[in-house]
């Protein structure tokens, strides 16, 4: 029953600096992460630094026994983080989404993940005796390494789940919406040369009765070359994108288009270059 309470905010500790990290990783390799958040990328860091900073104070409380500190700093923590998720949605309520690296975590998810927790909290104080919460608060030494160990693996896990629940929410919004449709064209090569192999046209069409603003795009690996990645689509019309393809690859491969729009949308388009020429609606 003691070891219980420490070991619930390893855990929790582990998943604020697993967050952390990757989106301060993000912000430093991904020139278009302030475009896909919305965000300015020094206040990207500063909040990424203050997340990890809060891990670590939390780890030293919780390694030192100062249990009834920790309770407080993570309830204070949770009403942060939900406040701050919360102005989010509210500035950007379309398209709840925050880009770390090849994963997007949907902030929405992460909420839902902060509720539970304090829920979690809540309970445990219900159901913990108070003389037994003072005698864990007394105890030193309850977190071992390999405690650490597997609550940040856990947190690694639950991240990556997170992060792939969210991209089908986040393709499943954008559809909703009716923002803009992704018609490409998979291009098919039995085998790979060196050098340029061709270009794949990327159509963007454009069904609402606003104009669309594409303010960036970016590819999944250097083996893409776009020639524009910022242009306004009309309402009812359409707009087509050339991709250049260059071989850095052996054999068949998929790599994935990111095109950001104006107020923090995306859209994804995954580009296959294998079998035959083939036409299809994504």
């Amino acid at each position: 029953m003691n070891r219980f309470p420490a070991v619930l905010l390893g855990i929790i500790a582990a998943l604020l600096g697993a967050v952390a990290t990757l989106k301060l990783n993000a912000a430093l390799r991904d020139p278009m992460i302030d475009l896909a958040t919305g965000w300015p990328r020094p206040l990207i860091w500063a909040v990424g630094y203050l997340e990890l900073g809060a891990a670590c104070a939390l780890f030293w409380l919780i390694a030192h026994g100062r249990l009834r500190a920790a309770w407080l700093a993570e309830s204070l923590l949770t009403a942060v983080f939900i406040s701050f998720t919360a102005f989010r949605l509210v500035q950007s309520p379309n398209l709840p989404c925050a880009c770390f690296g090849s994963t997007r975590v949907s902030e929405s998810a992460v909420m839902a993940g902060l509720f539970l927790v304090a829920a979690t909290l809540l309970v445990c104080r219900m159901l913990l005796p108070r003389e037994g919460l003072r005698e864990a608060l007394r105890l030193k030494g309850l977190v071992t390494p390999s405690t650490f160990g597997v609550a940040f693996g856990l947190a690694l896990f639950g991240t990556a789940v997170a992060g792939a629940l969210s991209t089908q929410l986040r393709t499943r919004v954008v559809a909703q919406l009716g923002l803009a449709e992704v018609t490409a064209r998979d291009v098919t090569f039995d085998q790979l040369p060196t050098g340029k192999l061709g270009t794949v046209q990327v159509t963007l069409v454009n069904h609402s009765e606003s104009p669309i603003e594409v303010v960036g795009a970016k590819n999944s690996c250097s083996c893409f070359s776009i020639a524009r990645n910022r242009f306004k689509i009309a309402p009812a019309s359409a707009e087509t994108v050339d991709i250049e393809i260059y071989s850095r690859n052996v054999g068949p491969f998929r790599q994935r288009l990111t095109f950001f729009l104006v107020g923090g949308h995306q859209r994804v388009v995954d580009v296959h270059l294998f079998g035959t020429l083939v036409e299809e609606k994504i």
